[in-house]
């Protein structure tokens, strides 16, 4: 025979009713039934009622009464601490879950270079700053549909602010610079200068391959050609190619804040980082650009983004560097 459920026990409970026990406590702390009543908004002969009806129940007096006065029978006033404490708990709980903020989980859909390099490091602080939102990060090498059913809150993406059935909100330029690990550049025994930087290993990606033209021709070596490159299909991988000794890799301080800050990587070329137009956007439906949860993950990280940037740089599609 199975045991009965905790929840069935609990249905089962032999409570004498709330009301007169409400009651009762009032009228004993008192020991008066018009104070009583005034506490509880009733009147005296309610009170009275109620504190008879919960005597009868019980099988025991709570009260002796006498023409103008009321005293505690030694069963109420051993009763008394036990109803007080139960209410207090009561009271307690209740104000303290009312109290607390509920929390709420937010899916937050990033490329892994841009999570590691540069959302990781600071998750910590979002976390102090938001302890009623957990974010639940997600990784992606193409975008999602962010419009689909069961798709993510929202995602960061890499472009130009050209996505016409989302709301996108700018959050920092793209600024590339030719950075080596200090043991590559140590073993040139030279100056670099860029016309050296053509004679070395050149890292990029596939979808990257035309920033290394893009960045000779700023400096003034127009249809040079590299003698030797290593492609990379993922993002996150020139980096840490880089940062292993293999060539030049063009990349965004901002995603690599840690690794220049332990030495890892330098950027040994004096010139100004390579604008292309594009950045890092947060995007999301439209129908959701007004709720809370969305204008606060929005308003940290673009708060975030604008303290990162060490020096001001235009946004995309702006009037260049300074």
């Amino acid at each position: 025979m199975s045991r009965p459920s905790k929840r069935v026990s609990a249905a089962r409970r032999r409570l004498p009713p709330l009301n007169a026990v409400r009651a009762f406590e009032a009228a004993a702390r008192h020991v008066n039934f018009a104070l009583a009543a005034d506490e509880l908004a009733v009147t005296p002969g309610a009170v009275s009622r109620h504190v008879k009806a919960l005597e009868a129940q019980i099988g025991r007096k709570l009260f002796d009464r006498y023409p103008q006065s009321l005293e505690l029978t030694e069963f109420g006033r051993t009763w008394l601490p036990v109803v007080s404490e139960a209410f207090d708990t009561l009271e307690s709980g209740t104000a303290r879950l009312l109290s607390e903020r509920p929390r709420a989980t937010f899916a937050l859909n990033v490329p892994t270079a841009f999570a590691t390099g540069w959302l990781l490091p600071r998750f910590a602080r979002f976390h102090r700053e938001q302890p009623e939102l957990t974010i639940r990060l997600l990784t992606h090498t193409d975008l999602p549909d962010l419009l689909r059913e069961g798709a993510p809150d929202a995602a960061i993406a890499h472009g130009r602010g050209e996505w016409p059935r989302l709301n996108a909100h700018f959050l920092f330029a793209d600024r590339l610079i030719p950075m080596c690990s200090p043991a590559y550049l140590a073993a040139q025994r030279r100056l670099v200068e860029p016309a050296h930087v053509l004679t070395e290993t050149l890292i990029s990606t596939d979808d990257t391959a035309e920033d290394w033209a893009a960045w000779f021709a700023m400096v003034g070596l127009h249809g040079e050609q590299p003698q030797r490159m290593l492609h990379f299909a993922n993002s996150v991988l020139p980096a840490h190619a880089a940062m292993n000794g293999l060539g030049f890799a063009l990349i965004d301080p901002s995603l690599v804040t840690s690794e220049l800050d332990l030495g890892r990587l330098i950027a040994p070329l004096s010139f100004p980082p390579l604008m292309r137009g594009t950045g890092w956007y947060l995007l999301h439906s439209r129908f959701r650009r007004k709720d809370p949860v969305m204008m606060a993950v929005r308003n940290w990280l673009q708060r975030e983004a604008g303290s990162s940037v060490r020096h001001m740089f235009p946004k995309p599609g702006g009037a260049g560097y300074r």
